[in-house]
């Protein structure tokens, strides 16, 4: 459990890597990063959950491009994502997952995924970011993919 925000400055701040079961509880506290670098990886990883976070990248390229995820996910299952403030989300390779009660700024993106359940997240388009404004993509899923209860705001 976090007790104070984390500012990296410019290096990596958590990579959860080939380890299971993961609580990260944040309770509420922040995980920025301002070099580009996401926040929080999760790879090969099993029986992840991150709650009660804020994730930000704030980076901004010289040629005006945006990084626009704060959490990215590869090659995992028995994902938990809940009650987080996301600058955007990537999955890539992910299996049984849920995600629930988040508000995601930016951009929420699936490839390659199966089995997630999205619901009662509020996902917000940030018209100021080039290539990343409000986008839900959704790339060879193998799953019932649901947005329920909540409305994306773009």
């Amino acid at each position: 459990m976090l007790t104070a925000d984390i500012d990296t400055g410019g290096a990596a701040c958590m990579n959860i890597h080939g380890i299971d079961p993961v609580s990260l509880d944040c309770n509420g506290h922040r995980i920025t990063v301002s070099n580009g670098i996401v926040p929080v990886m999760v790879q090969n990883a099993t029986a992840v959950t991150i709650t009660n976070c804020s994730l930000s990248n704030q980076y901004v390229s010289p040629q005006g491009t945006v990084t626009p995820y704060g959490l990215d996910i590869k090659n995992s299952a028995d994902i938990a994502l809940n009650y987080n403030t996301i600058a955007g989300i990537n999955f890539y390779g992910v299996s049984r997952a849920h995600v629930s009660n988040n508000q995601i700024v930016g951009y929420y993106a699936q490839y390659n995924s199966h089995n997630v359940t999205v619901s009662e997240n509020i996902i917000t388009a940030v018209a100021d970011e080039p290539g990343a404004a409000g986008i839900i993509t959704l790339v060879q899923n193998r799953f019932d993919f649901r947005l329920s209860k909540r409305k994306a705001l773009l």
